[in-house]
Order: C-alpha cells, then sequence, then structure tokens
C-alpha cells in the first residue's frame, strides 16, 4: 500500500498531525507500506495550492494507492486512516466542527443570525450529509460510513484514479508562474443561488457530478487544535430531531 499525503500550508504543521503522522508512518512501514508526501505554501491561495497538489497527485497517480488531503493543523487517531485504507470506498472524509470568531451566547450583532441558527440546532460542522426523502442519512452496507453531499478538505482519503478523473474532466490545465503543474479542479464556483463556494465544496459539487460518491467516517474525534469534536455525535442529534419533527408532525396530522 503507497498513500502520498498532500498539504497545503503556511509551511509548519501542528505538533499534534507531526505525532499522527510519525504513528502512522511506523505502521505502513512494519506492515511493508510505504508514505509519501507533497506540500505547498503558496501563501493566501489556497484553492491554487490544492490545484498544484492535485497536478502533483496525477502525475504520480500510477505510483500510488491512495492520496490523504490533510490541512496542517488537522489531528485524529491514525488507526482510523489504517482501517479506511483497506476498504473499497473512493473518497472517505473526516469531519470536525468549524471555527467560530465568537461567543455563541454573546454575539457581535454582525453575528446575531448566525449565532441563533447555531443554538437553534443548525449544524457547524465542515461536512453535509445526504439525505434521502424520508428524511434518513444513507450509510454505506456496513453502517460504517454515512455519506456525504460535500464536505471540507482537511482530511481526506482519496483514490488516484478520482484525481485522474478530474484531470480528465477540467477545461484547462497547464503549468503555472512557477512553472508547477496544476489540475483546476478546485477552483472556487458559483453555486445555484449565486453564492460564492469554496474551494473543496466546488470540488465536490464537480466530482459528485460525475458519479463518485462521498463517504465520512464519523466515529474519530477530530480536531483542528481551536474546535474539534466526533461528527457521530452531531449525526446521532440529527437523527434524534428527525424522529421527533416526524413523531410532532404525525401527532398534529391525528
Amino acid at each position: 500500500m503507497r498513500v502520498m499525503i498532500l498539504t497545503p500550508s503556511r509551511g509548519t504543521i501542528s505538533l499534534a498531525q507531526r505525532d499522527m503522522l510519525l504513528r502512522l508512518a511506523v505502521r505502513l512501514k512494519d506492515s511493508g507500506h510505504h508514505m509519501s508526501f507533497a506540500d505547498d505554501t503558496t501563501s493566501g491561495l489556497l484553492s491554487h495550492s490544492r490545484n498544484l497538489l492535485l497536478g502533483t497527485s496525477v502525475l504520480r497517480s500510477h505510483q500510488l494507492d491512495w492520496l490523504l488531503w490533510l490541512d496542517a493543523d488537522i489531528s485524529f487517531g491514525h488507526e482510523s486512516i489504517l482501517e479506511m485504507m483497506w476498504r473499497p470506498e473512493e473518497i472517505i472524509a473526516w469531519t470536525y466542527p468549524m471555527r467560530i470568531p465568537f461567543d455563541v451566547l454573546n454575539p457581535p450583532e454582525p453575528e446575531r443570525g448566525h449565532a441563533e441558527l447555531l443554538l437553534a440546532g443548525g449544524s457547524r460542522w465542515t461536512a453535509w450529509p445526504r439525505y434521502l426523502s424520508d428524511g434518513s442519512m444513507v450509510w454505506s452496507p456496513d453502517q460504517r460510513l454515512v455519506e456525504l453531499e460535500q464536505c471540507g478538505f482537511g482530511a481526506v482519503l482519496m483514490r488516484p484514479q478520482v484525481a485522474r478523473r478530474m484531470y480528465h474532466l477540467a477545461p484547462r490545465k497547464g503549468v503555472d508562474w512557477t512553472r508547477r503543474f496544476y489540475i483546476p479542479g478546485f477552483d472556487l464556483s458559483w453555486d445555484s443561488f449565486g453564492n460564492l463556494s469554496s474551494e473543496d465544496i466546488s470540488f465536490c459539487r464537480k466530482i459528485r457530478a460525475e458519479g463518485h460518491r462521498i463517504w465520512c467516517d464519523p466515529r474519530p474525534y477530530v480536531t483542528n487544535g481551536q474546535t474539534g469534536g466526533r461528527f457521530d455525535d452531531e449525526l446521532s442529534r440529527s437523527e434524534e430531531r428527525a424522529e421527533f419533527l416526524s413523531l410532532f408532525s404525525s401527532l398534529m396530522s391525528d
């Protein structure tokens, strides 16, 4: 098994991530596997950094079994990565709560509406599950993974063939001002409501439109050093709210 870590950053990683990657490297080496790295430090241009790393991954894709997108401040149990590497899914993410730069209970005036939404139960995670028409979420056959509509790319395990598919989809590709090959899979895009989407959400929409499915391992505690949590806990609360609303609706209709 050969995995390459793809990290867009400003040139540093957290100590927690260093510890996680050291443990992962040792486990892979002891099992006869291999881990390599590709980094980009293009300051202030995260989407371009991801496009450059996507280009690197395609150029080396036939030498790899997995790509692991990992932001410089993300850390979680390396055992989950090892477990997911043996699964058949093409894209498996780990998600974490978004940073909230204000006190939700005492928000500044411009953030009052945002705070009310969060207190009312709105999700503050960097992933959005896929829901069926009956309001239920989509789980893998073994109930281990939940399917996502979209997610942040802070921690995403991806098969190289997904990167190669994005290469064939891209209307343009080439070399940038540093003479490095890039694929514009992470270019920002506009949604159907006229809102500008982030680079990772844009990528998710493009790849899902091609029939690729995005899954999430919700059980590990994932942190970016400031916020953290288990997505499984959020999913449990969502299911409880859905059951309550279903029961309330049935009582009101009787």
